[in-house]
């Protein structure tokens, strides 16, 4: 009976198997162009913008923001005030937030995703500027671009002199680590404003890089002191990619549009699709490798919250708590406390540590970062009970291993999750989560001994 019903398991893992790589040799075959055509990942970039106004200031404050243009494309965009009344103005295709403060003391926050396109310009040659002096318009700026030697306030006494039809730009360069508010000139050529970036040596063109905020006078614009401009990257699958992918059958693309259509932000979509690889992942590592941790799917739930605060900013917490810990727990355990008593003070002075963290990061104007860190936070403060159960049973040097174990298998899951290519196979190969079914199933019939039980016992087994 045993080994018919070991025999009926195999065939079902057997077919498990096959039935999903033949879907996935027939997708590759017929519709390899549409799935793998183009680049997979596509890089964006989040620009998040802060400013403060100054105790008792109630003037209205100006902040520009950046147009649909052919040079670039700004979606996504969310606008987060912690006490102020603001609302968005048009002038001539040109944007800016107005926000009239109703406190002493307010922020206020912009984000959005910038994709660049490089533009350079054709100056026609035989285009004249002074037709009286029979001087082409072209020939005269190369002469004064050279002339000026990075120093734009010589370009633009030339033009002005002239009185060639030029404007000041504002923008950012998201190339820059801490990009500031810089200015270029634009000089009207034809119907079309023609960028020159002096002091970059950029003669009508302007790079991927650069977001154009507009003309400055439209607003009467100065950056407000306070103003802080933060540029993040983040990998994001091709639009492209997907748009063509979807005519592929058999796959979960359409998700895609329903999270679109309902801001829900992509990497939810992902951490939902690659859950079902991480669970198989941990299996492995815990009945096959023989890694333990703080709880059997604890480092699936680090691994997302690392995903939502930062890695660096995620493991150092999570050391920091584990180390507040051990800190806390050794004198506690002189007083022959009950364990459940002992964890829930702990976790009370945490509480508190937390607390004076937010009130720092506000003082430091980093608050911002606490919005997206107060969930996952609380997912960090479960392993610090963990912790201290297992340092109470095992000892300090015990704990300390299964913490680093917890943090090293953490750190493995939320690699996954950040996996552009890994969530974009599985969205066009969803058949795939059989074959993690067959080896869940491969797994569950483990009795062998471990990998690190075959390096532990060694001496035994020889």
């Amino acid at each position: 009976m045993k080994y018919v019903r070991a025999a009926k398991l195999n065939i079902v893992v057997l077919l498990l198997f096959l039935l999903p790589l033949i879907s996935v040799v027939f997708k590759l075959v017929y519709f390899k162009d549409a799935l793998f055509g183009k680049p997979i990942v596509t890089e964006r970039l989040i620009i998040s913008q802060q400013f403060k106004t100054n105790q008792g200031d109630l003037d209205t404050t100006n902040v520009l923001l950046p147009f649909q243009s052919s040079h670039q494309r700004v979606s996504a965009e969310q606008i987060q005030s912690s006490a102020a009344n603001f609302f968005v103005k048009e002038l001539n295709g040109q944007r800016c937030l107005k926000i009239t403060p109703n406190a002493d003391r307010q922020s206020i926050s912009y984000s959005f995703e910038f994709n660049g396109k490089a533009i350079k310009y054709e100056v026609d040659p035989t285009l004249y500027y002074n037709e009286k002096r029979n001087t082409f318009l072209k020939d005269f700026l190369f002469r004064s671009f050279y002339e000026a030697n990075g120093n734009q306030w010589v370009f633009e006494e030339k033009l002005k002199s002239e009185s060639i039809n030029y404007r000041l730009v504002c923008g950012y360069d998201t190339a820059e680590e801490k990009p500031l508010l810089k200015k270029w000139i634009e000089v009207q050529i034809g119907d079309k404003w023609v960028p020159f970036d002096i002091p970059k040596g950029l003669f009508a063109e302007i790079p991927a890089t650069y977001v154009d905020l507009g003309p400055v006078d439209s607003f009467s614009y100065t950056e407000p002191d306070s103003l802080k401009t933060i540029v993040s990257k983040e990998l994001f699958i091709n639009p492209d990619l997907i748009q063509d992918a979807s005519r592929v059958p058999m796959n979960f693309l359409f998700f895609v549009e329903i999270f679109n259509l309902s801001d829900t932000p992509p990497n939810i979509l992902a951490i939902i699709l690659l859950t079902p690889l991480v669970l198989m992942i941990i299996t492995i590592f815990r009945n096959a490798i023989g890694v333990q941790t703080f709880g059997t799917f604890l480092p699936l739930l680090i691994g997302i919250s690392f995903v939502t605060t930062g890695l660096v900013f995620g493991v150092l917490f999570f050391l920091v708590i584990i180390a507040i810990t051990g800190l806390l727990h050794y004198p506690l355990m002189k007083f022959g406390l009950l364990n459940l008593p002992k964890i829930a003070i702990v976790l009370t002075i945490l509480v508190v540590a937390f607390l004076l963290l937010i009130y720092a990061l506000f003082k430091l104007d980093i608050s911002w970062a606490l919005g997206t860190s107060l969930f996952p936070m609380v997912i960090l403060i479960f392993a610090a009970e963990n912790f201290i159960k297992a340092s109470s049973s095992k000892g300090y040097i015990h704990a300390t291993g299964l913490a680093l174990k917890t943090l090293f298998l953490s750190l493995f899951c939320f690699v996954i999750y950040k996996s552009v290519a890994f969530a974009y196979v599985f969205l066009v190969f969803p058949e795939l989560l059989l074959c993690v079914i067959a080896i869940n199933l491969s797994l569950g019939t483990w009795i062998g001994l471990r990998m690190s039980e075959i390096v532990r016992f060694r001496s035994i087994v020889k």
